[in-house]
């Protein structure tokens, strides 16, 4: 696992829930959907999911990257209108982790898509 992220929360913008109030596993590919505006016609987005542990630490348990030109595909890159928001969606790579109500028992992440 990366190590403490809260060098790098402390300079994203970050959106935290509550604690777990109950056991979940956590499995497949976590999707991100934005409405986001560029000031130039190229730009990058980087999405963490972190766990936020009691004591404020913050471990990283998935991440994705995408280049906005790729936004509608790989095939045909284009670049972004600057000032025009669009809708991008960013799936992070998939992972497979069991957490306990409050935290996380045993991270897993998997290189290899589900049913494979």
């Amino acid at each position: 696992m990366p190590g403490d992220q809260r060098v790098d929360d402390a300079f994203s913008a970050v959106w935290q829930s509550e604690p777990l109030a109950q056991c979940r596993d956590i499995v497949g590919a976590p999707v991100v959907r934005l409405v986001l505006a560029c000031d130039r016609a190229q730009g990058q987005v980087a999405v963490r999911l972190n766990h936020v542990h009691p004591d404020g630490a913050s471990t990283r348990i998935t991440y994705g990257v995408l280049n906005l030109s790729h936004r509608n595909g790989p095939e045909v890159p284009e670049a972004m209108v600057p000032g025009r928001a669009e809708e991008i969606t960013l799936c992070l790579i998939i992972l497979r982790i069991g957490c306990r109500r409050g935290g996380i028992a045993s991270p897993c992440p998997c290189q290899t898509p589900i049913g494979r």
